[in-house]
């Protein structure tokens, strides 16, 4: 049986910049270029794989697109709203001496009013720590996502289908993620100190890391990722 993947591109402009801070001898100028080259899936429409003569579309449209209504739960909460979207969060299981809290994400289009269960935090979920190599993200499954309390969750500006969730389940650690909803995958991004900003025009995200000295002593450093997970440079944070 053969599979062809067909991608549909939206052009890319890049607009010039004067900011040229180096970040380990790589300049935001070089970042946003090569961020463009790696991140020119975030522009592109949903998936569609032809099989057989067979049009398959991405998760999120099958699921827009069937009959079956899905019900936002009353004490789910708004945490953003960005075009046609609505994200919300529901707190599904409290938290209790063994567990932290359980959530689920849920989004809305506000066009037909059609409510879409996204994914659900895991209380049990191991973060992927070791994998990391304090670089580049890692992909981890859609069930082993430990986000804990998820105190920041957005809907990624200019990323369509990509959602930002972090939280700190062990009390001590900030574990950060990105969902993209249309390709039902999420990665984990080496970050222990949680989300510092956004360069939407870049797409390019900054997170803090916290790292001890040789002689002793803790500091902390800013990471600057692509929206896909990708390392592109840090600076320390002046104490």
């Amino acid at each position: 049986m053969r599979k062809a993947i067909y991608w549909v591109m939206l052009p890319v402009v890049v607009l010039a910049c004067s900011c040229t801070r180096k970040q380990n001898n790589v300049t935001t100028e070089d970042a946003v270029s090569d961020s463009v080259a790696v991140e020119d899936r975030d522009a592109a429409q949903p998936r569609v794989e032809v099989e057989d003569s067979i049009v398959k579309t991405s998760w999120f449209d099958a699921e827009m697109a069937d009959g079956i209504a899905q019900t936002l739960p009353n004490t789910a909460v708004k945490r953003d709203e960005k075009g046609y979207f609505e994200l919300f969060t529901n707190l599904d299981v409290a938290a209790s001496d063994d567990h932290p809290n359980q959530w689920s994400l849920w989004l809305k289009d506000k066009r037909t009013g059609k409510v879409v269960f996204l994914v659900q935090t895991n209380n049990d979920a191991e973060p992927q720590w070791d994998q990391m190599n304090d670089r580049n993200a890692v992909e981890v499954p859609l069930s082993e996502i430990a986000a804990g309390e998820c105190d920041v969750v957005f809907l990624v500006p200019d990323a369509p289908g990509k959602v930002f969730l972090e939280g700190c389940p062990d009390g001590r650690n900030v574990w950060s993620y990105i969902y993209d909803f249309y390709w039902q995958s999420i990665i984990q991004l080496p970050s222990n100190e949680g989300f510092v900003e956004c360069d939407p025009s870049h797409k390019l995200i900054t997170l803090s890391q916290y790292r001890y000295h040789p002689e002793g002593g803790r500091y902390s450093v800013n990471m600057t990722f692509t929206y896909s997970g990708r390392y592109i440079g840090e600076e320390t944070v002046e104490e």
